[in-house]
């Protein structure tokens, strides 16, 4: 079972241990949920999995390690962003400055036409293997 499962939602997640699922950590269909300052960790397969048009958004400070297979998963158009340096009007946003590391597979696995915004996060060394990113039919900015 998944321990967080949002469908068409634009849920804030915020402070959170996100552990232990035999799953999933987070599994979204079709929604865009922001993420801040979370823990998840020790999921079976996959820490966050985006499916159908879903497009996180992943602020400062969330973590995502050990003990699962990938620690993000995109599928099926799915952009997720975990952090890029581009300016906007209006509030700031704060993106980046995220630990993924220490997956079994790949720290991020993107599928069928997924675009992954993802600087300035800590992928467990420097400079970052380009084994850590599994990409078919997508794109990954790191």
């Amino acid at each position: 079972m998944n321990n967080v499962y949002l469908n068409t939602s634009n849920a804030d997640i915020d402070s959170n241990l996100i552990a232990n699922s035999s799953s999933d950590g987070v599994w979204l269909y079709n929604s865009s949920p922001e993420f801040f300052y979370n823990i998840i960790c020790n999921n079976q397969i996959a820490g966050i999995y985006c499916d159908y048009y879903s497009y996180p958004s992943f602020g400062s400070n969330t973590t995502t390690d050990h003990g699962y297979v990938y620690g993000i998963y995109a599928n099926d158009y799915s952009n997720s962003f975990l952090g890029d340096e581009y300016v906007v009007e209006g509030p700031a946003v704060f993106a980046g400055y995220n630990s993924i590391y220490n997956n079994e597979m790949a720290a991020v696995k993107a599928v069928q036409k997924c675009d992954i915004a993802a600087q300035y996060n800590c992928w467990g060394a420097y400079p970052v293997d380009p084994e850590i990113f599994d990409i078919d039919e997508s794109s990954i900015l790191d």
